[in-house]
């Protein structure tokens, strides 16, 4: 969607749905859709990535592992997908600007790792439940960690939680206020004024000479087959999406 910020032609991709904020393979095709679309447009300065107030993203749909659980075949297709838009954000030729309110869990966080600017308000907190799940954020782990580090990102993964100023100070947020609408509006115009052509050559070379090499992700991916395939990691998703703590028996 075309919005204007101070007179600055901007697109709009919500990537949260109207019964949840958590991301299918559905919802990943009409992202890809909006940024093809976005970057054809020659008046758009920015690309905005939105959430909703209460959960700016959850990640990865689950439930859509649970029928096709068996063969472990969706995990694969989704994460290749996944990665695809992660680097997609990362050398798309327009600016990508995450405005998060509210929580950001799993993929979310790669979401906003992958974006170029990421403001968020006080509300905003940080976390990748997967291992709660008895899975891995193996495809999100290396832009988090370009943002933050190896070490914090572990602790990210090992259960911890970053809230809007502890993440603003290790590196995830780049701006942070009570409400998004002024720093947006100030980052917006800043980036109007940059020459198109010396942003998208940056963001391809920094993509090309400083990015994880494709053995680290195909790892990833027969590791998390591996992980759907066992029934304790069955038992914790069943039990997340009927309501139940994960670690029930």
């Amino acid at each position: 969607m075309i919005v204007k910020i101070k007179d600055v032609c901007c697109f709009a991709i919500d990537i949260s749905t109207k019964t949840k904020s958590d991301i299918s393979l559905n919802k990943l095709e009409t992202i890809f859709q909006n940024l093809s679309q976005a970057e054809k447009h020659q008046d758009v300065k920015c690309i905005l990535i939105k959430g909703n107030k209460e959960i700016f993203c959850a990640g990865f749909d689950l439930s859509s592992t649970l029928s096709n659980i068996e063969t472990s075949e969706i995990s694969t297709i989704f994460l290749k997908k996944f990665l695809t838009l992660l680097k997609r954000l990362s050398t798309s030729s327009k600016p990508i600007i995450s405005v998060v309110e509210g929580k950001v869990m799993g993929g979310g966080v790669g979401i906003v790792a992958a974006s170029d600017v990421v403001i968020a308000n006080q509300q905003a907190s940080f976390s990748l439940p997967e291992t709660i799940m008895g899975i891995l954020p193996g495809v999100v782990f290396p832009f988090i960690a370009n943002r933050i580090g190896v070490a914090k990102t572990k602790y990210l993964a090992l259960g911890g939680v970053l809230n809007a100023e502890q993440a603003y100070t290790q590196g995830l947020v780049d701006e942070l206020n009570e409400t998004t609408d002024l720093p947006l509006k100030r980052i917006v115009y800043r980036l109007s004024l940059l020459e198109p052509n010396a942003i998208k050559e940056m963001k391809r070379l920094s993509d090309k000479y400083f990015t994880i090499t494709n053995t680290y992700f195909e790892d990833v991916y027969q590791t998390m087959q591996n992980l759907f395939l066992k029934d304790s990691v069955k038992l914790r998703i069943s039990n997340f999406y009927e309501g139940l703590s994960p670690w029930d028996k």
